[in-house]
């Protein structure tokens, strides 16, 4: 994959972190998910394996922006990760992002946020 290092699923079982060198699995369709917390990355990829074959598979996870504005204004977190207040924009990975919006005197507000690469999406929050 690029990038490297992410942690790679089928199902609850853990494949390990890429680049894989082999992994034993039935022939047929698997949906794999690939996830680094300290990336902010998670997106699943559908690879199918024939029957006796080495499949290979290269796996490039692009970039996206989001853009968040509130009223009033927010302290922003992506992935669990401050990033700063509103109005922001920021680069991510594409792929599925909780982005989290906190106001001291209005509470907060979260919203999941699925972008694909070279993507632009834009949050809007009214308290």
């Amino acid at each position: 994959t690029t990038p490297r290092g992410l942690t790679a699923k089928l199902g609850e079982k853990n494949l390990g972190t890429t680049p894989l060198e082999a992994v034993d699995v039935p022939a047929g369709k698997h949906t794999i998910l690939l996830s680094s917390p300290k990336l902010g990355i998670s997106k699943t990829v559908v690879v199918e394996v024939k029957k006796d074959q080495l499949t290979t598979q290269a796996i490039a996870i692009g970039k996206a922006t989001i853009k968040v504005n509130s009223r009033p204004w927010a302290d922003v977190f992506i992935d669990g990760q401050a990033v700063g207040k509103t109005p922001l924009q920021r680069p991510v990975y594409e792929g599925r992002h909780e982005v989290k919006l906190v106001n001291p005197d209005s509470g907060e507000r979260i919203q999941i946020v699925d972008v694909g690469s070279n993507e632009e999406r834009e949050v809007k929050v009214k308290f």
